[in-house]
């Protein structure tokens, strides 16, 4: 899943155009939504034993942000070696990831 939400980065992120928007898309651990006439996106990750995703934001560049994140802190619990460690980095990764990126929990 990591390989590819980094593999598609590269290529840029791009939206669907609106004729092939339906009501709900995902791409490169950005899903889109359409809730009362607007686009809602959110950024969805596997971290650890863990399926994680942010709240819903009407700005694309603030789900980037989260899904940037949620990859840093998929990288940080990559390394866990026992189930008490995945614990520990899953914590530890989730107060203060946010922080580095300049994000408020």
């Amino acid at each position: 899943f990591e390989r590819y939400i980094l593999s598609d980065r590269g290529n840029g992120f791009t939206e669907p155009a609106s004729n092939q928007l339906g009501r709900k898309w995902s791409r490169g651990g950005v899903h889109c939504r359409v809730h009362g006439g607007r686009r809602l996106y959110r950024a969805h990750a596997t971290v650890g034993p863990f399926s994680v995703a942010s709240r819903y934001d009407a700005k694309l560049a603030t789900a980037e942000r989260f899904r940037d994140v949620l990859c840093a802190m998929s990288k940080r619990v990559a390394v866990a070696r026992s189930t008490e460690e995945v614990e520990q980095f899953f914590r530890e990764a989730l107060v203060e990831e946010p922080r580095k990126w300049g994000l408020n929990g």
